[in-house]
């Protein structure tokens, strides 16, 4: 699970709406609803081991995790660093017939 240094990542609870409904149904998708948001949370305690309670603050502030933060988290497992060149190429590219035509 690699993340470069300016990944984001918005970690929330599952988000939903319902209208129109009776009492039954409504109760019905607030479960449906809790149910997910205790799954979630599972998966991210089984996957990246962050502890239940403190991460259910993170995802109830809807917070974005940026680069080290994943890292911290367990998200991620590498920070890619932006590579080093090791070459540098000329801004300018010449025709070689056009050299040999200045040739002495």
């Amino acid at each position: 699970r690699i993340a470069h240094p300016h990944t984001e990542s918005l970690v929330h609870l599952p988000i939903g709406g319902i209208s129109g409904a009776t009492a039954e149904q409504a109760q019905a998708w607030a479960d449906e609803m809790a149910r997910c948001e205790a799954d979630l949370l599972a998966l991210y305690v089984e996957r990246a081991g962050v502890e239940e309670a403190s991460f259910r603050e993170v995802m109830t502030a809807q917070t974005t995790l940026v680069g080290q933060q994943l890292l911290d988290y367990g998200f991620a497992t590498q920070i890619l660093e932006p590579a080093t060149a090791l070459a540098i190429v000329p801004t300018t590219v010449t025709n070689a017939t056009d050299e040999a035509a200045n040739l002495p």
